[in-house]
Formats: C-alpha cells, structure tokens, sequence
C-alpha cells in the first residue's frame, strides 16, 4: 500500500472511468514549492467542476508526508473538531507506523499537534514538505465564524514553514477576513478538455454518436459527464432533456429513482431525508429503523440510487457535496418533522452521550429556544466536556445557551450561562499550565512540555507555552527546533498582540534568549508603532536580558538597546548592566552618575546587597552617602541606610568603616517620622551590628534596648515581624558571647510565639499579618517560619505562604543542603495546582541556580523534581 493510500482519508472514491489530470496536478503543487514564500494553494471551484477528486488525486500522486481531511456540507456533524481531527490523526499515525486501533475516541488537538510535528520533522529530514489537503472549508457558512475560526486554528496551521496547504474554496464564497491569505496563491479548476471528457465518456460505454451532444450540454463539468453516465447505466439517459445546471441532471436521476423505486415516493423521501438532516452519520439499520423501511431493500435501493456511499461498516454519507445541497433544497419540506423524529428517540435517554451532544443542536435548528435552555443543564454541560474533552465546544454551548436564554427573557439562566462562558474563557487562558509546563521541562520530562504546548486550546496560549518551551531550552542549552520556531513565528503573526499587551510581553520575555528576532517582533507588533511602549518594552527585555547574563546563560543585548530612543533609558540600562555585569567599584560610579537621585541610589543599593563582602563595598557605599548628601532633592529612606550599612560589620578596613558608620548615624537622625517601623528597626540593628562589632558598644545593652522598645509597639502585626527580623538579624552577630546570643534568641523565640498565638486569635487576614514575619524568618530560622505557615487560617492562604517562604528559602545569602526537606514539605504541602505548579518552577529555577551550593547531580535534581509530587 503507498504510503499515501486513498483508503485511510474519507474521500467519497472516484467515479468510474475517472478521468486522472496529472499535469493539472503537477502544476497545482508546483505553486507550493519548498521554500517559496507562498505555502497555501486556494484552488477556487465551481459545484461539480471536481474539485474534491482533483483533490484525492493530488494526495495520491504525492511522495511527501501528506493528509487528506474532507468538510461535509450543510450540519456541523459534519465539519466538528472531532470529526476532522480523526480524520487527521487516523492518517497521520498510519504514515508513521502506528496503530489507529481506537484513535477516534481518544481524539485531542494536542494528539494532532504531537503527529503533525513528527510528520513535518520527517517531511524535513527528506528535504520535502508536509502537505495538509483540506476539501470543503468554504463549507462552514462565514456567519458560524466562530466555529471556522476554530477549525483554522485548532487544525490547520497555516502560515507555517514546511508545511504547505491546498484548500478547496468556493468561487461564490468570501475569504473570511480572520485568516492572512497576503501570502496565499489562488488557482481555479478547469473543466476537463474535449478529449478528456470524450475518453471518459467513451470509457463508461456512451455510444459515441451522443459524445459530441453531451460534451456541448454538460460543458465538461465532471458532475455532470458523471450524472450521464448513472443515467445511461440505468437506461434513462435522454439527450433531449439534458440541460445545463447541474441540479437538473440530478433532477433527472431523482426521477428516475423514484420511478424504479419499490417503496412509495413518501417512504423514498424520508429515507434520504433522514440521512441528509442526521447531524451524524447514520448506518443502513439506523436509517431503515427511522424509516421503517425493510434493511435489505433499503441496501438495495441506496447503492443503484447515485447519491450516497455507504463504506465497509455500511455507514452511509453524500457522494458528494454537491448531492448533499441538492437532497437538501429537495427535502427541505421534511426538515422539521424528521429532526422532531430525532429528537423525540434522543429524549428517551436524555442523559446519553449522544442526546447530551446532539439535541441542543437540534433544538437550534428548530428555533427551540427554551428547550436549549432546558437541555444544557449544569449536569448536561459537565458530561459533555467529560465526552468532548474541549473547552472550545464546551464555549459554544454555554454561548448558545446564552442567546436562548436572551431570546427567552429568561434571565437567571441568561447570568448562568454568561458565567460559565466567563469561566470556560479563563480556563482557556489560564497561566496554570505555564506553570505546569516550565516544571515539566526542568524537569527533564521536554516531550511531555512540548505536548502540553501543542494541545492548548487557544492560539494565544500555544504561543504563551511554545515560548516557555524555547525558554526551558535554551536554559538547557538545547537550540530550538526549526520546526518550533516557525510555528512560533506562525502564531505571532496569527494572534491579536495588540489587544493585551502585558501578555505580549511576557511571551517576548520568554524568547530573548532562544529567538531574538522573534521576540522583537512581538514587541513591534504589539505596540503598533507606539514608540514609548517600544522603549518601555526594550528596556524590560534589556534588563531581562542581563538577569540571564548573570546567570551564565548568553544573550545578545545589542539587538535591543539599538531599538531603544530615549536617552534617559539608555542611562538606566547602563548602570543596569554595570550592576548585573560586576563592574569595578569605578565602573559603576560612572554608570551611575548621569541618573536622577533616586535611580542613583537603587543601583549603589543593588550592588551593595549583592557584594557585601568585596573589598570595594566600603568605597560604594561611602561614594553613596556622598550622592545623597549632594542631591538635596531626595531623601534617603531607612531602607536605603540598610544597604549601605549592611557591609560595614564584615569590613577588614575598620577605621574607614567607623566613619561610614557615623555618617549612616547622622543620617539616621534626619529620617522622617513616617518612617515605616519596621525599616527603623532593621535600620537600628544592622548599626547595633557595626557598633558590636567595632566594639564601639556593648551588645547586651543595644539587643535589650531595641528588645523593649519592640515590646512596647502597639499593632501586634508590626511587633511580630520586628520580632522576627531581630531572630534573624541576632544570628549575624557573630562577635558576641554565645551566652548573650542564646539568651536573646530564647527571648525572641518565646516573645514571637506569644505574638502569634495573638495575632491568629485576633485577625482573620493572617497571610497579610505573617508574611513580614515569614519572610525574615526564613533567613535564620526557617523551621520557625515553615511552623508559622502552617498555622494560618484557611488553606488558599497556607498555600501561598508555604510558595513565599520556598522561594525565599532559597534566595537567602547561605542555605545549607539539609533544609531540602523543609523546601519539600512546603511544596508538597500546596493544595492547590496553579500555586504549586508556580512555586515548584520558580523554586527549581533557584535550585539550579544555587547547584554549586547544594552540589546536586542532574539526575539529584530530577529526582528532585518528582519529589514535588508533580503529576
């Protein structure tokens, strides 16, 4: 069997005698040559020029990786989403050599996407192509965009490099204005030649003194050289009545099987009317039984009707589309009481899979508004997302239900349905498998990251999760696949950037480091030409940029700051970069010295916390205090003086630390009275810290002093994190007598216990209360602050504050390997799947970060991650 054999697609079958046009076809997939800039054909056809059998030819003629899908006309059973994809999975996994043993109810977009990369790898490893056929797309009506919107999308990948397309489209029929077809070449069928409708012709024994008549009265339209041929096999064909649309030769055949029918005329229309307004394929003993028409006749009489195909399961479908319009207009007076029939045996078993999916559809075409409304119940809507596993189609039928409702005045039902449609909206742009897939990829579990990306619901997630994806890469240092980058570009230019630019730059975020290119794109896309949110958005990716570069990871920034116009930012990102690219103490004076007093100080901060033991750290801070002595515009805060003092203790030049000291000092005295409590106290102790340190004052006497006055403040809150910054602050004064350092630390650790027994039993808000505590509890004390989490009220609150104290766990200056198994108790303590999923990436991010302290292997941190319990 070829690899690209008919019998896997669900082609309808060429009529006999078909007339193949090899050079048709050559031509047509010529336009789609590798590498051109065109990659989708719209071949652009009249009813009954062949269009679908042109199609199958094509298919069959290509030695390329290919998949052949085929839209029916007139019911949505017939262009579904599951219809369509197992059409394209069933072919997609014969080519690849996997069983399709029950593959149509396992049906997902994320399976489809999964086969489709593979199928395009293959295609790229043979220098060819993928080629995705689809027939019929022109018939979803453009009204249902939504649904053709659904389709394209969940589908079809158009856009996408390596990936060529050929679509039938009707001449009659508008593009709809939501696909980019700049790039599309158009093509329309032609009617076969003179000679080619005369072989066929003389091939399904015409006599050849009629061929001259037909050619001239058919016009060689495919169709209808067919429909003459049905007619002359059944020996009605009369060259006299012969006209010219092709809705009157299948006038002429529906004449001539009612004439040879052996059951009445009514009986004949119901059959096919149940068969033409069945929203699913019904076999021949379904038909019969709705009929009531005997099986073996009704068998008999479908396969010499011309109209229908009925496969090896005798499951019946329309020969073509163009018989289905037809049957359709035809049988139209039939419509309502055969649907009435359906729904009448669906109701016998209301709560069935079948009757779930199908009656509310029915009921539309009805215009059964209050009986939508009846129908989608909240158990109904459950199941059918338990059946469909889309959140998409589960949409559709909480908007449908929606408009039912609003027509009904009903407008309880009308606020049920709007939110449960606001629910199923966020669901499809939930960030929880974000989260999920960046855990998975640190994880070393890159193929089940990758399938999650492909299987999101939306364009805009994929391309959120793809980037997660490039990023999860590159941090591995794995270069992207081609296939991924271009489907990545594909979808930037698909999705609307504009409508959400915070979303777009998060996903430009994600792609600084794995695909530059593209994530300036994104930016220039989203800020439609904005030049402040260029500048804003650059800048983010600079500093972005230099966190990675701290990290060991390298990225280019050059591409950034050169799309950069304001000169103030460009003064920013310099003294950014001199901070993150540890720059001399000289460096990062000059990096600084063109920016406003309050960005100024920032930066001294920032490298002053992150080199409190250089030996320059003393020359920084004291070149700090000059600043802020010179800028009288701004004031410097506690939390400022904090900084600055936090290398004086550890200074091995202590004369010049004394007199940083006292400058530290007097600033101090000029602080504001709204200076927060909490800063003045943390201000106070690193001083106490100095002073004991240079012997300057007695440590007993300064810990008892701000010990008291602590004691004394009134908001329990504040007291409780003053409390706790002092445990933490005690563990760094390393010069004093063990005894004074024990004694404290009783003191405090009774005094905190007493404040939170308090605080539990007086406020409600406890995360807001204990967060400050948990915090600077986690630097010296983290069992403390782990037993403090687990005594907050409810469990969303123990959740995020078991996330806060992981991730400051591991962002303390020193963390020693045997606190591992209080980092995992707090993960593992997340109820919560979004906040666990969160915590458990950020906290492996600093985990690999910190690996020369923990000394953990790969294969440790793996182990690591699965026993985060991640699923």
């Amino acid at each position: 069997m070829k690899t690209n054999a008919i019998e896997v697609t669900d082609f309808r079958g060429f009529p006999a005698g078909y007339q193949y046009r090899p050079h048709t076809c050559k031509e047509f997939t010529r336009l789609l040559k590798l590498g051109s800039e065109s990659n989708v054909l719209f071949i652009e056809a009249r009813p009954g020029i062949g269009a679908s059998s042109l199609c199958a030819e094509i298919f069959e003629s290509l030695d390329s990786p290919a998949v052949l899908l085929t839209i029916e006309a007139g019911s949505r059973a017939g262009y579904s989403i599951p219809i369509l994809l197992s059409q394209a999975i069933r072919q997609a996994n014969l080519q690849l050599g996997i069983s399709s043993e029950n593959v149509a109810g396992e049906n997902s977009v994320g399976e489809w996407h999964t086969l489709l990369m593979k199928l395009q790898r293959r295609a790229r490893s043979a220098r060819t192509q993928l080629y995705i056929i689809i027939d019929g797309l022109y018939q979803i009506p453009i009204e249902d965009k939504r649904y053709l919107q659904d389709v394209v999308k969940d589908v079809l990948s158009l856009g996408v490099a390596g990936i060529a397309h050929i679509i039938t489209w009707s001449e009659d029929s508008k593009f709809p204005d939501f696909i980019n077809f700049s790039n599309a070449r158009r093509v329309a069928v032609p009617a076969l030649s003179d000679n080619e409708a005369t072989s066929f012709l003389l091939a399904n024994g015409i006599n050849g003194d009629e061929v001259k008549e037909i050619i001239l009265s058919t016009a060689c339209v495919p169709a209808k050289l067919a429909s003459v041929v049905r007619l002359s096999q059944n020996g009605t064909l009369d060259i006299s009545k012969i006209k010219s649309s092709l809705s009157d030769f299948y006038e002429l055949e529906w004449a001539t099987l009612k004439s040879k029918s052996i059951i009445t005329e009514n009986e004949l229309e119901l059959v096919f009317s149940f068969f033409i307004y069945s929203k699913r394929h019904l076999s021949i003993p379904e038909l019969a039984d709705y009929a009531k028409v005997n099986i073996l006749i009704l068998k008999k009489l479908l396969e010499k009707s011309g109209f229908v195909r009925i496969n090896d399961t005798e499951v019946v479908s329309p020969a073509s589309n163009t018989h289905r319009a037809f049957l359709m207009e035809k049988l139209l007076f039939n419509r309502d009481y055969v649907i009435g029939k359906f729904v009448e045996s669906l109701l016998n078993n209301v709560a069935s899979p079948e009757s779930v999916q199908l009656l509310p559809s029915y009921y539309e075409e009805l215009g059964r508004d209050s009986d939508i409304v009846a129908v989608l119940t909240p158990e109904n809507l459950d199941s059918f997302l338990g059946e469909t596993q889309s959140l998409a189609a589960l949409r559709r039928r909480t908007e449908l239900g929606f408009n039912a409702a609003i027509s009904c005045h009903m407008e309880v039902e009308a606020y049920r349905f709007a939110l449960q449609t606001s629910v199923v909206r966020s669901l499809e742009l939930s960030d929880d498998n974000e989260s999920r897939l960046a855990a998975l990829a640190a994880t070393d579990r890159l193929d089940e990251a990758l399938n999650l990306a492909l299987g999101s619901p939306t364009k805009e997630e994929r391309l959120l999760l793809l980037a997660q994806y490039a990023k999860a890469l590159f941090a591995r240092g794995i270069q992207v696949d081609q296939t991924i980058a271009d489907g990545i570009s594909s979808l930037i230019r698909d999705v609307d950037l504009s409508a959400d630019r915070e979303r777009a730059l998060a996903i430009a975020e994600k792609l600084v480091g794995p695909l530059p290119d593209q994530s300036i794109a994104i930016v220039e896309q989203a800020s439609g030409g904005a030049k402040d949110y260029q500048d804003a958005a650059f800048t983010h990716l600079v500093l972005n940029s230099q966190k990675q570069q701290s990290t060991g990871q390298q990225v280019s920034l050059e591409k950034y700051r050169t799309r950069i116009a304001d000169s103030d930012l460009q003064g920013f990102l310099r003294a950014t970069e001199a901070v993150f690219g540890e720059k001399s103490a000289d460096e990062i004076k000059g990096s600084t010295a063109g920016l406003d007093g309050r960005q100024r100080s920032f930066f001294l901060r920032l490298w002053i916390r992150s080199h409190t033991t250089d030996p320059e750290a003393l020359d920084i801070a004291d070149y700090a205090l000059d600043e802020v002595a010179r800028d009288t515009a701004y004031l410097p805060t506690a939390a400022d003086l904090i900084d600055i003092c936090s290398p004086l203790a550890d200074a091995v030049d202590i004369e010049r630390a004394k007199l940083i000291l006292g400058r530290v000092e007097v600033q101090q005295s000029a602080l504001l009275d709204a200076t927060p409590t909490i800063d003045k106290y943390r201000l106070e102790l690193e001083i106490a810290r100095a002073k004991t340190a240079f012997c300057i004052s007695d440590v007993d006497e300064a810990l008892s002093d701000i010990f008291l006055r602590i004691g004394y403040l009134d908001d329990d809150g504040v007291r409780l994190e003053c409390f706790s910054w002092m445990r933490s602050t005690l563990e760094q004064f390393s010069n004093a007598p063990e005894s004074v350092v024990t004694c404290f630390r009783n003191l405090l650790n009774d005094s905190i216990q007493e404040t939170t027994e308090k605080c539990l039993s007086t406020t409600a808000e406890h995360l807001d209360v204990f967060s400050g505590a948990v915090t600077a509890l986690t630097e010296y004390s983290p069992k403390q602050a782990i037993d403090l989490v687990a005594k907050l009220n409810i469990q969303p609150r123990r959740d995020k504050g078991y996330r806060l104290f992981a991730e400051k766990l591991l962002t303390r200056r020193s963390v020693v390997p045997i606190e591992m198994a209080l980092l995992l108790r707090a993960l593992n303590s997340i109820v919560s799947k979004n906040i666990r999923w969160t915590a458990t990436f950020n906290c492996l991010s600093l985990v690999a970060k910190r690996k020369p302290l923990f000394d953990i292997s790969p294969t440790g941190l793996i182990a690591f991650g699965k026993a985060l319990k991640i699923p």
